[in-house]
């Protein structure tokens, strides 16, 4: 699903007719992606030393997994980018969400997960969550056309 806003993004895109994107080197992590499960979350290894707690603990900042992995699992793309024309940048996201999709349907078919891309015409921002039945989910599909920035959500 997307609202408005990312329509127009994505639709400008097409029209600027932009091939490359020149990508740091220090992006493998996100066009090969790993990821872990721990404590009923799946994560997105970012760097080599990944600390975690022992356990999740609910607090008032994170009050349940959901909340945990939209925060641990994002990503600000702009950080990736040699080139600073915001339209790469979208177009870098949207191929990752083809890559994470993949990954993660043959890491964890049975799983059910949530990619969420944001793009306010300069920064764009990906991540992801598990889709759970029994907990309230990080966005809501229902209101995207209340975001101003371009807003583009993918169920796996």
């Amino acid at each position: 699903m997307k609202n408005k806003a990312m329509l127009g993004h994505i639709g400008e895109l097409e029209k600027s007719g932009l091939n490359e994107v020149c990508v740091e080197s220090f992006a493998n992590h996100l066009l090969a992606p790993q990821f872990v499960e721990w404590d009923n979350c799946v994560l997105l290894v970012q760097d080599c030393d990944m600390s975690l707690p022992e356990r999740f603990i609910p607090n008032h900042f994170c009050p349940d997994r959901t909340g945990y992995e939209a925060g641990f699992n994002h990503v600000h793309l702009n950080d990736y980018i040699d080139e600073h024309d915001p339209l790469l940048v979208l177009k870098f996201g949207l191929e990752i969400i083809r890559v994470w999709r993949s990954s993660l349907k043959k890491q964890f078919p049975e799983k059910e997960f949530v990619l969420v891309l944001s793009f306010d015409g300069e920064e764009c921002v990906l991540r992801f969550y598990m889709k759970r039945h029994d907990s309230i989910p990080w966005i809501d599909i229902h209101s995207l056309e209340e975001y101003q920035e371009g807003i583009m959500v993918v169920n796996i």
